[in-house]
C-alpha cells in the first residue's frame, strides 16, 4: 500500500550496551591515554597554526607576483 511505513523493532542487549556505554563514558580513559590525546590536540592546533599561517603566505606570494608582472607590463610597454 503506498503510503504506509512498515517498522522492525529489534531486540536489544541492554546490559551489554550499558556496559560499553560505561566502560567509554563514565569510567574515562586511562591517563596515558588522556594525556596522549591531550597532546594530540596540541600538536593538530599548531599544526592548524602553521597551515594558516603558510596559506596566507602562499597568497601574499602569488599577489606579488601578479604585480610584478603587470608592472613589468607596464614598464615595458606590452600588452597583457
Amino acid at each position: 500500500m503506498p503510503g504506509v511505513v512498515s517498522v522492525v523493532f529489534l531486540p536489544i542487549n541492554w546490559s551489554n550496551g550499558k556496559r560499553t556505554f560505561c566502560s567509554h563514558n563514565e569510567v574515562g580513559l586511562k591517563r596515558e591515554e588522556v594525556s596522549a590525546l591531550r597532546a594530540l590536540k596540541v600538536e593538530n592546533k599548531s599544526l592548524e597554526r602553521e597551515l594558516l599561517r603558510k596559506d596566507k603566505a602562499l597568497a601574499e606570494a602569488a599577489a606579488l607576483l601578479v604585480l610584478q608582472k603587470k608592472f613589468r607590463a607596464l614598464l615595458g610597454g606590452e600588452v597583457e
